[in-house]
C-alpha cells in the first residue's frame, strides 16, 4: 500500500518484524551487480580473505540476490534509488545472531558460499570522510562526516578552490554546513502545514514553515 506513496519517509514495521541486525558488509548496486563496498574493519581483521571490496553477492540464502532486490523494492516506497537502497538493506537484515550464507563471485574465480553472522556491525574500514584531491579540490562525504570534524578543517576547507559534497548518504548531523555556504538568510516557506479547526477539513488553513537558517 506505501510503496505507490513514492515517499522515501514511509515505512512500515510492527514488534513482530524480523529484526534490523545487519551483516559486516555494506552492499552497493554497481552496474547492475550488488557488490561489496565496505567491510566491518574488526570483521575483516579476524577474516582477511573471506571477502574483500568488488566481491559480487550472486545468492543469498540459495535465492537469487538481483531476484531478491526486485522483490524487496516492491515493498518500499520512495525514489528509484532509494528503493535500491532500502532494498539491499532489508535483503541482508534479520534476527540477531542468525545466520545467512552469500554466494559469493570474485573475478574470474569460481563462485563460493561464505557464512556470516547477522548482528551490530559499525566500524566500516577504509571510509573516507574528508579528503584532499588535487588542484586544492576538497571531497567532503556527508553521509559519513560529522560536524566537529568538518569544523575542525573549517580553515582548509574556506581556502579551497572547491569542495566537492558526496549526498548520496544520509547526512550525518552536519545540516549545519550549510550555513557556511549561504551569503543570505533562508526566508523561504517551502512546507505548508494544514491547521484543520472545524469538521470535515472546513475552512483549512495553512501555515508555512521553513529551515530559516541564516549565513
Amino acid at each position: 500500500l506505501t510503496e505507490k506513496l513514492q515517499d522515501g519517509h514511509v515505512y512500515v514495521s510492527a514488534p513482530l518484524a524480523p529484526g534490523y541486525y545487519g551483516t559486516p558488509i555494506i552492499p552497493k548496486f554497481v552496474e547492475g551487480k550488488i557488490v561489496v563496498s565496505q567491510i566491518d574493519s574488526a570483521f575483516r581483521a579476524l577474516n582477511p580473505d573471506m571477502l574483500k571490496a568488488g566481491d559480487v553477492v550472486m545468492a543469498i540464502d540459495g535465492q537469487p540476490a538481483l531476484q531478491l532486490m526486485e522483490q524487496a523494492k516492491n515493498e518500499v516506497s520512495g525514489s528509484a534509488q532509494w528503493k535500491v537502497v532500502r532494498a539491499l538493506s532489508t535483503i541482508f537484515n534479520g534476527t540477531n545472531k542468525s545466520e545467512v550464507l552469500l554466494t559469493i563471485k570474485r573475478g574470474n574465480d569460481a563462485e563460493k558460499d561464505v557464512k556470516l553472522t547477522r548482528g551490530i556491525y559499525r566500524n566500516p574500514a577504509d571510509l573516507v570522510t574528508i579528503k584532499k584531491l588535487e588542484n586544492d579540490i576538497y571531497y567532503l562525504n556527508i553521509g559519513s562526516t560529522e560536524m566537529k570534524d568538518i569544523k575542525a578543517r573549517l580553515p582548509e576547507l574556506t581556502a579551497a578552490k572547491g569542495i566537492i559534497c558526496d549526498l548520496r548518504g544520509y547526512p550525518r548531523n552536519n545540516n549545519e554546513f550549510i550555513n557556511y555556504l549561504m551569503k543570505t538568510a533562508d526566508t523561504n516557506k517551502w512546507m505548508f502545514v494544514p491547521q484543520i479547526n472545524y469538521p470535515d477539513y472546513d475552512k483549512v488553513t495553512y501555515e508555512g514553515m521553513g529551515w530559516e537558517l541564516k549565513p
